[in-house]
């Protein structure tokens, strides 16, 4: 039986992400529970290699918004709603560029710092 690990290890090779995307995707799941994740991944409507392309096109949004934080486990969590919105949804869109439309419509909260005067919207 092939492990959790191999299984990734061959995704990543037939998502055709260039090299160094494949590294550095490669670094950023290193600690993340492939079961659980495989687990969320099963339960949605997308494959493997969709959330490998998925996860490649998030970590370039966020490069390209200069945001240096990377937390994989709620990366994970904003796929995994960005799957949720879609459900029933026939045919389906590209998770990558799903992933891309609800990032530049909504943003990603998670790498802000947290506020704790809720009347303060951030105005200097």
């Amino acid at each position: 039986m092939e492990t959790e690990s191999k299984i990734l290890t061959r995704s990543f090779a037939a998502t055709g992400l260039p090299g160094e995307t494949t590294t550095r995707l490669e670094s950023l799941l290193s600690p993340v529970d492939l079961g659980s994740w495989f687990a969320v991944i099963d339960e949605s409507p997308y494959t493997l290699d969709d959330w490998i392309r998925a996860m490649a096109s998030f970590d370039t949004w966020l490069e390209e918004q200069e945001i240096d934080d990377r937390p994989v486990d709620s990366m994970i969590g904003y796929l995994e709603c960005c799957t949720l919105s879609i459900m029933g949804n026939l045919p389906l869109p590209d998770f990558p560029d799903l992933a891309r439309e609800n990032l530049d419509n909504y943003g990603f909260d998670a790498t802000r710092p947290a506020r704790t005067d809720p009347d303060d919207d951030g105005a200097v």
